[in-house]
């Protein structure tokens, strides 16, 4: 009895329940679907940038042993020790795991994607004029460009330029380009320090030092 009653106040309130409608199933895969439209773009956006900034962070550290390494060889000072970008890039592979080299107008479309790469604001920050210096492809399929800075060392002596995901775009300085300068003790300091970075406004080139040292 007991259970004849369970059963039938359960029946009860199944009855009582009201189905979805196909009208109000459809309206709600719209919003969500509505929502997904502007939520996932932004965090597939947040994600790549997080990966980009962790490739930097670990080519930064490799080119600062590097350097450090260098600068040691050469008794701590490398002032003078190279006058050409070949040269420069060549005293580096003894430190550096690479599996290709080009030099001039070889650079383009071996090692290194484009001729010429844009700021975060639209304009060129990497000109064709550029490579006359030498490049690289590291093993995780990075590229290096390495250049003697003008000045004697002053105040840095060689420019390094990373792509982080080599051929692949978007090919824009503060995404996926980043600089950094040798100075003449082998220390490797990322373009825009020293100053407040105008970072993501600008062109991108301090987002090499912003990014560097933040999450």
């Amino acid at each position: 009895m007991v259970n004849t009653i369970v059963y039938l106040g359960i029946e009860m309130i199944y009855k009582n329940q009201k189905a979805f409608t196909l009208a109000e199933v459809l309206i709600t895969l719209l919003i969500v679907g509505v929502i997904a439209s502007i939520v996932i773009p932004g965090l597939i956006q947040d994600s790549q940038q997080a990966e980009y900034k962790a490739a930097w962070k670990k080519s930064f550290a490799d080119i600062s042993n590097a350097s450090k390494l260098l600068s040691q060889e050469y008794g701590g000072n490398l002032t003078g020790v190279c006058s050409t970008h070949v040269c420069i890039r060549d005293l580096y592979l003894k430190y550096l795991s690479y599996n290709s080299l080009c030099n001039g107008s070889t650079v383009v479309g071996n090692c290194w994607n484009i001729d010429g790469a844009k700021g975060l604001n639209g304009g060129t920050v990497l000109t064709p004029a550029w490579f006359g210096g030498a490049a690289l492809t590291v093993n995780n399929g990075q590229f290096y460009y390495f250049e003697t800075s003008s000045g004697a060392c002053n105040p840095a002596c060689y420019v390094f330029v990373v792509d982080v995901n080599g051929f692949k775009g978007p090919n824009t300085a503060g995404k996926d380009i980043y600089y950094a300068l040798i100075h003449n003790n082998g220390i490797a300091k990322p373009y825009g320090s020293g100053s407040t970075p105008s970072c993501p406004s600008g062109n991108g080139l301090d987002c090499s030092n912003k990014y560097l040292y933040s999450n």
